[in-house]
């Protein structure tokens, strides 16, 4: 009776394990399938019907209260994420100091996206008209957070 349990508990595990944790169906679903299978085909053929049936219903059982606990939503609340990320990879523009109207030089070749320097500040910008060669002349036209968009100063 021991390896009837032991083979039941062993397909929930893995049932459990392809439904929550690896996506898709694979093979610890087909394990965990034929381990359940297994069990209950052994009490079948190991004990009397009677038997045979407490052990399958047992089951179903089993597996409908496992899934049912494991589906909640109160097991997941401890595994999600309830901070929030309010950091950023880049300083905003307006925090080193760049303003609209100010203006610098390009450093490399904004097609449409390269190096400004603005007031000693090395800084990623977008062109607003196109490409602009390097060593020219700019200008801020806007400032969205980190995005800084700058025109050719004529």
């Amino acid at each position: 009776m021991a390896l009837i349990i032991t083979l039941i508990l062993l397909g929930v595990v893995l049932l459990l394990t392809e439904l929550l944790i690896i996506p898709g169906f694979g093979i610890t679903g087909i394990l965990g399938i034929l381990s359940l299978a297994g069990g209950v085909v052994m009490a079948y053929y190991k004990y009397d019907d009677g038997t045979g049936h407490i052990v399958l219903a047992g089951t179903i059982i089993i597996c409908i209260l496992f899934a049912c606990y494991a589906l909640r939503p109160k097991t997941w609340k401890g595994l999600s994420l309830t901070s929030a990320i309010t950091s950023q990879a880049v300083d905003a523009a307006a925090e080193r100091g760049l303003a609209v109207g100010m203006q610098g030089i390009t450093v490399t070749r904004l097609a449409p996206v390269g190096t400004v320097k603005i007031n000693n500040v090395q800084i990623e910008a977008t062109s607003f008209e196109g490409i602009i060669n390097p060593s020219q002349k700019i200008e801020i036209v806007k400032i969205d957070g980190a995005k800084v968009i700058v025109s050719r100063k004529s």
